[in-house]
């Protein structure tokens, strides 16, 4: 879109279609379409080799429990994801339900979980709109904002979880939805956004309750783009970050107990099996002192595709034929983790100087995204026993220092389309390498 929304408001739909033209409207729409042919094809491939039925293969994912919530609703209730059984499966069951009766489909619950699979590719597409329409709002021409775009959505981090049936595709496109929704409020837009954003940040973290942390930073930044001092704006999104977990929780349980799948409580109360299950996934003091010194590495690898190694896992060989568990977590730091460790030290580093020198939104909204991917750091370098499971959490702000490092003015001269051109080129094989050998190892592993 060729308008700047932060100069023109738009009030009126002639307005609106007056200013948008086919140059505008063909980046993202090719966008959007790239990456939900990619992200169906991988989800359908992973999916024939048997890795969705079966815990932690991918990143130490559950695609099984993912799939019982996204496509049925029948996932038993926690506080980590309280609305999860109810964001996708009511309209997938609603659309199901029409279809059986119309007679093109016999199997209701077979249509829903292959439906799934194309809705969380949507949903990756979306967020790749959502990273374009965030980019203009911040003044990027239309070919950074498409190169920007396009690094965000060929990360491997984004089209490895775009396409597992889990919490991450739906957490990755509402908190990228979010931060679009906060710069138009920024900018004074209509009221409708500002209730967009609110219903948008309830039901992300209803999804998981810790993208309350970016929700929070976001808050933070508009409130003080618009004028608020940061103490100030800082306290009241800590309030209005608690009242939201609150309500969301709450609404989840009561939804759990009139659906009956609070099944757990059968054993122990829902606040019980939360605190062990807390316990359970503490990390090891000696690991959290690793965690935080590669957290820089876990940056660089959401965008760079690089090859996991294997490791033996108990729930995976239980659950299904592939007997283990991809991580990075246990790597030697060799050169190349070093090279990746400085490079993501720089790159963050050097899109929140460029973002703070750029002023305005930038200044603010950079600034808060280094905030957010530093929260997200100690929280899951404290909890949780594969990092890099958590990496769409810390990959829309660090899509944000990506977009900030484009804003330079090389990057629309010929040299650096070139540049830009290779460095999506290379990630985009990169991928299919990296994606292919995966998929290669883990047939290999089956018993």
């Amino acid at each position: 879109m060729t308008y700047d929304v932060s100069v023109v408001p738009a009030h009126t739909l002639r307005e609106k279609l007056r200013r948008v033209s086919f140059t505008g409207v063909w980046p993202p729409s090719l966008i959007f379409l790239l990456v939900f042919v990619m992200e169906s094809l991988l989800a359908h491939h992973w999916a024939s080799m048997g890795l969705f039925a079966q815990y932690n293969v991918v990143f130490d994912a559950d695609p099984n429990l993912g799939t019982l919530a996204l496509a049925h609703g029948w996932m038993d209730f926690n506080f980590n994801h309280p609305l999860m059984n109810y964001m996708t499966a009511i309209p997938l069951r609603v659309l199901a339900k029409v279809l059986a009766i119309a007679g093109p489909i016999e199997n209701e619950a077979a249509w829903r979980e292959a439906a799934l699979l194309y809705l969380l590719a949507a949903l990756a597409a979306a967020k790749s709109l959502f990273f374009y329409f965030s980019f203009r709002v911040l003044r990027l021409s239309i070919w950074q904002a498409s190169a920007a775009t396009m690094i965000g959505s060929l990360s491997f981090s984004s089209v490895v979880f775009g396409a597992v049936p889990d919490s991450y595709a739906l957490s990755g496109a509402t908190m990228a939805l979010g931060m679009w929704l906060a710069l138009l409020m920024a900018t004074g837009q209509a009221r409708w956004v500002r209730r967009a954003w609110w219903l948008t940040a309830m039901c992300s973290i209803g999804i998981t309750v810790s993208n309350v942390i970016q929700f929070g930073w976001l808050n933070v930044c508009r409130l003080v783009s618009r004028g608020d001092r940061p103490m100030r704006a800082f306290l009241g999104s800590i309030g209005s970050g608690a009242l939201l977990l609150a309500i969301v929780c709450g609404l989840g349980y009561a939804l759990a107990l009139a659906s009956g799948t609070s099944k757990q409580a059968e054993k122990e109360t829902a606040v019980e099996w939360q605190v062990n299950f807390i316990n359970k996934h503490l990390v090891k003091p000696k690991d959290v002192m690793e965690n935080l010194a590669r957290f820089p590495e876990r940056v660089a690898r959401t965008f760079v595709p690089t090859m996991p190694f294997f490791k033996q896992n108990r729930l995976a060989a239980i659950t299904g034929r592939i007997p283990a568990m991809s991580t990075y977590n246990g790597l030697a730091f060799d050169v190349a983790a070093g090279l990746l460790w400085l490079g993501g030290l720089i790159g963050c580093g050097l899109g929140a100087f460029i973002a703070y020198r750029l002023g305005g939104l930038w200044r603010w909204f950079g600034l808060g995204s280094l905030a957010s991917i530093l929260s997200y750091g100690i929280v899951f370098s404290l909890f949780g026993g594969n990092s890099y499971l958590y990496s769409q959490y810390w990959h829309v702000p660090a899509v944000l220092l990506v977009g900030a490092c484009l804003s330079l003015r090389w990057t629309s001269t010929w040299p650096g389309k070139i540049l830009l051109g290779l460095v999506i080129s290379g990630l985009a094989a990169g991928n299919l390498i990296t994606l292919s050998e995966i998929s290669r190892v883990a047939t290999q592993l089956y018993d």
